[in-house]
């Protein structure tokens, strides 16, 4: 086998793709610092009701990833590795404190793996049950190796003879990322077949140079996103760079209407896909000419760490922030 089998790690990222990417860069950066090889995770999509695993591979380039640290994919863990050196007596989780269960009062403290979506889910989806818990929670720094002597604590707490495999119930990474992660974003580069449908919409609906937005309009954002004058801002900037085209992502209104209504006085129009697809609005977005995003958004975060690793960094400006030039008071 081409990769040390001892030396294998894996956990699940939670929450929505933006939200999943943001830990996904913590846990490259924590598994690159212990040395040790990164599961790649399967992606959770929520298609209500239901919960679904997406495999890594489907969604970025395993060989990308694999210029910054030793990685194998879920399918190889769960087919090659996890049989021969984690059998079923020694699958222990990880968690940073005991913790009461959610469904079983009488339960005594441990890490309860498996409760609640999409932990459960998850870790049915590989086949994987627990048997014992292990706490890292008073380790220096917790799971942040930067922190001095918190990477010696965690080789000699949970050394590779005893623990070949550290399997986290979430991830050991902070949320939101911290910037000392953001350069990770160059190695997670989309699969053929998104980027591949993504050039095909710029070649077929697009007009360079384009601008590429990112509307947060759902019920938590609405009227916060009519006082920011976002359509104004567009025009603003179609007018200032001479765009001719506009794409649009958003999690609700994509507001299609009104944005063309706007741009008439203009040469420009705006589009969106139909229908939806948030992976290649991405892949769209990150190849804009100027992308204009939410900065609350762990979605925009995604397009603004694409655009700012290339070797030639493309401009993002967001929603209701302005570039302010310096005064200088005498």
């Amino acid at each position: 086998m081409e990769y040390l089998p001892t030396q294998t790690w894996g956990t699940p990222v939670t929450g929505r793709f933006g939200n999943q990417i943001d830990q996904l860069l913590g846990v490259m950066q924590f598994a690159h610092f212990l040395d040790r090889t990164l599961v790649l995770p399967n992606f959770i999509e929520y298609p209500f009701p239901n919960t679904v695993m997406v495999p890594f591979e489907n969604i970025f380039q395993v060989a990308e990833i694999k210029k910054y640290q030793k990685v194998v994919t879920m399918v190889e863990f769960t087919r090659d590795i996890m049989p021969e050196l984690w059998p079923e007596e020694k699958r222990t989780a990880l968690c940073w404190t005991p913790r009461k269960s959610i469904y079983d009062e009488n339960a005594p403290l441990g890490c309860h793996p498996k409760e609640g979506n999409p932990f459960g889910p998850y870790w049915d989806k590989i086949g994987v049950s627990f048997t014992n818990d292990a706490y890292f929670g008073d380790i220096p720094g917790g799971y942040d190796l930067t922190v001095k002597g918190s990477k010696a604590a965690w080789q000699k707490r949970f050394p590779t003879s005893d623990f070949p495999i550290l399997a986290f119930p979430s991830p050991p990474a902070p949320f939101p990322s911290k910037s000392s992660t953001w350069d990770l974003q160059r190695y997670l580069k989309w699969s053929s077949r998104i980027m591949g449908k993504a050039i095909q919409f710029i070649k077929d609906e697009l007009t360079r140079p384009y601008i590429g937005i990112h509307l947060r309009n759902d019920n938590d954002w609405p009227l916060y996103i009519i006082k920011l004058g976002y359509a104004f801002q567009v025009v603003e900037m179609v007018g200032k760079m001479g765009a001719k085209s506009v794409f649009v992502a958003s999690d609700k209104d994509h507001m299609i209407e009104a944005l063309n209504e706007a741009l008439q006085p203009y040469d420009a129009k705006a589009h969106r896909l139909n229908p939806d697809d948030p992976l290649v609005s991405l892949a769209i977005l990150g190849r804009a000419d100027h992308f204009i995003g939410n900065c609350v958004s762990t979605f925009s975060h995604i397009v603004k760490r694409e655009r700012d690793t290339r070797k030639q960094p493309i401009p993002t400006t967001y929603f209701g922030i302005r570039d302010r030039s310096k005064r200088i008071e005498l």
